[in-house]
């Protein structure tokens, strides 16, 4: 519903020893437990509240005379705070708080609190290992089927939902390996992602075909299983499992397709070769650093500054900011700044030369930080196999590893030393365009 028609009820939080984090939990046992969610959706705190405050909580479509049963519930379940029996429209509870207020949901969904637990840097997609290793491969592929389904018939959504999601399923054991399956449905060509990291959409579908058999495609975008069987019904369909099942499986459509498909209703565009198509569109390593979301005039005398040392996160005691300039190499940074029990935390390249404070994928920026210290870039080429080897250590950008992964549909696959991932059916032309751009050599094996 939408929120102007929302009311709000102002709560006295004048006891001290309460943060806003204890405060919401409470809330949320309690509105959880006595199935409130609808009536009760979200609650709102003043950003930095502490000592004494206000904070409010949302109702849709209630009276005043509520309001003694939710005080009741509150008392049961230790919330704390004295509920002021009044209803509030957005715009009045503005002039109530001191400063900005930050809305936190109360949707039925399960998951796990995240407040302080922060959903961190939208840009850092690195790749996790999940901690669960009593889950069954099989089953866990099942649970990608389940999340790509859910996200097919959300059509869109935010970083948050998408989380909780994650976790409903048992995907993840916290907000870093939801963002490693968010960085693997974007390569498989399922999500695209906004700009600023904190929403998602779905792909259209599309039958992309694969880089070395023309015969051979990949349905990729938006997906349910009535599509998968109608194309059942008409094709030879491969369902394939990605690598230790992390992620959908692959549906590979045998046939020869000279124009888009009509099932039934579906309507799915014959893309052609995407891989190759996306590969002559992007831009050089130069010209992709260009083109990525700068932070303007970041004070960095706020926060604890560490550097990518090309293994860790070292502690940079040599970064200054004079006559307003930044002092400090070009490289891959990690700024923390402590707040109020929340540390906020970014990781950043640092383009020197220009001044400029950029974000992107952490595996682009850290390629960006190898390049400007000079290393040379190597991958190794079985062309009587169709398959490239990239060192793990030397991950490319996202939009670059796109292209090779959307060569065959299938995630790549490492080695048993984790030192080279694997990636399939992928042609002489699409390994070229790609090295050339990002500036690196090839090695026939």
């Amino acid at each position: 519903m939408n929120e102007i028609m929302r009311r709000y009820v102002p709560v006295h939080m004048h006891t001290r020893g309460y943060s806003p984090a204890y405060i919401f939990d409470r809330i949320h046992q309690a509105v959880q437990a006595e199935n409130l969610t609808r009536i009760i959706p979200a609650v709102k705190f003043e950003k930095g509240a502490k000592r004494e405050f206000y904070y409010f909580f949302a109702l849709e479509g209630q009276q005043l005379d509520f309001l003694d049963v939710v005080q009741t519930i509150f008392t049961q379940w230790g919330v704390p705070g004295t509920i002021i029996r009044e209803l509030l429209e957005p715009e009045k509870i503005k002039s109530m708080a001191s400063g900005e207020l930050e809305t936190h949901s109360l949707n039925a969904l399960a998951y796990k609190f995240l407040w302080f637990n922060d959903a961190g840097d939208p840009f850092d997609l690195s790749e996790t290992s999940s901690n669960r290793k009593d889950i069954d491969n099989t089953l866990f592929g099942e649970q990608y089927d389940q999340l790509l389904h859910w996200l097919s018939a959300s059509a869109e959504g935010t970083w948050q939902t998408f989380a909780r999601v994650c976790n409903v399923l048992k995907l993840t054991d916290g907000v870093k390996d939801a963002r490693s399956i968010f960085r693997r449905l974007i390569l498989l060509g399922y999500l695209e992602s906004s700009e600023d990291g904190q929403k998602w959409s779905i792909c259209p579908t599309a039958l992309v075909q694969c880089a070395t058999d023309q015969n051979v495609y990949i349905l990729t975008g938006q997906q349910t299983p009535m599509l998968v069987d109608q194309f059942m019904e008409h094709y030879e369909v491969e369902l394939l499992p990605q690598r230790n099942c992390q992620g959908p499986s692959c549906v590979r459509v045998n046939g020869i397709f000279t124009d888009d498909v009509a099932l039934n209703g579906f309507n799915i565009v014959r893309a052609g070769t995407v891989s190759v198509q996306l590969a002559e569109l992007l831009p050089d390593l130069e010209g992709w650093k260009d083109i990525l979301p700068a932070i303007d005039r970041l004070s960095t005398t706020t926060y604890n500054i560490e550097i990518w040392n090309g293994k860790k996160y070292i502690q940079c005691d040599n970064f200054s900011e004079r006559n307003g300039r930044y002092c400090g190499d070009s490289g891959l940074y990690r700024l923390t700044k402590k707040a109020e029990n929340n540390h906020y935390q970014i990781v950043l390249y640092f383009d020197q030369p220009n001044q400029r404070w950029l974000r992107g994928d952490w595996y682009g920026l850290r390629f960006l930080a190898y390049n400007s210290a000079g290393r040379q870039f190597e991958v190794k080429y079985d062309s009587s196999a169709n398959e490239v080897l990239i060192p793990v250590e030397e991950h490319w950008p996202l939009l670059y590893e796109r292209a090779l992964v959307l060569a065959s549909g299938m995630l790549p696959v490492l080695d048993k030393n984790f030192r080279w991932q694997k990636y399939t059916n992928v042609s002489n032309e699409l390994v070229q365009l790609l090295a050339k751009k990002l500036n690196v050599s090839i090695t026939e094996i």
